[in-house]
């Protein structure tokens, strides 16, 4: 996956009224990490690691994000300045909003992976082609697509489909 940035204003479910602007990265290496110019903690509590579930923002193009699974890197605070934090974030969502980990439900999820064709050694495309027995040249070549037959497997309760 190519890297992107985002900005946006960002803030935890609970407390809607402390937004804090920020940038979110993500590099295919170091997965996702949102940096912000501030805290959503209190000045009495910058010791204290804050791991939360969740955080939603909107970005400056007005697309809803949702961040799962965080845990605070980093707090700092300078005088004079401002408190600047640092989350790495295991999952983003895009263009929508789950206020609570039990919101997070999908009825299925499509997910292409680079290169899955080439390892299942599967593809839609089957070719036949003539040669001219005297000179070796081509006389003939017909090129078909159909989809490849579609591979089931159950997981559990999860029905996943190749």
């Amino acid at each position: 996956m190519n890297a992107f940035t985002i900005i946006g204003k960002w803030w935890l479910p609970e407390d809607s009224n402390n937004i804090e602007s920020g940038t979110l990265y993500f590099d295919s290496k170091t997965g996702p990490t949102l940096e912000l110019n501030g805290s959503f903690k209190e000045m009495k509590d910058l010791s204290k690691r804050l791991n939360p579930k969740i955080i939603l923002g909107v970005t400056i193009d007005s697309k809803l994000i949702t961040l799962y699974k965080c845990y605070e890197k980093t707090t700092k605070t300078s005088f004079p300045g401002y408190t600047s934090s640092i989350y790495l974030v295991d999952v983003i969502f895009q263009n929508c909003h789950f206020k609570k980990e039990e919101d997070i439900q999908f009825n299925s999820i499509s997910i292409n992976y680079s290169f899955l064709e080439q390892w299942m050694n599967e593809s839609g495309i089957k070719y036949k082609y003539k040669i001219n027995k005297g000179d070796n040249s081509l006389k003939e070549y017909d090129l078909k697509y159909g989809y490849p037959k579609t591979i089931e497997v159950n997981i559990d309760d999860i029905r996943v489909y190749l």
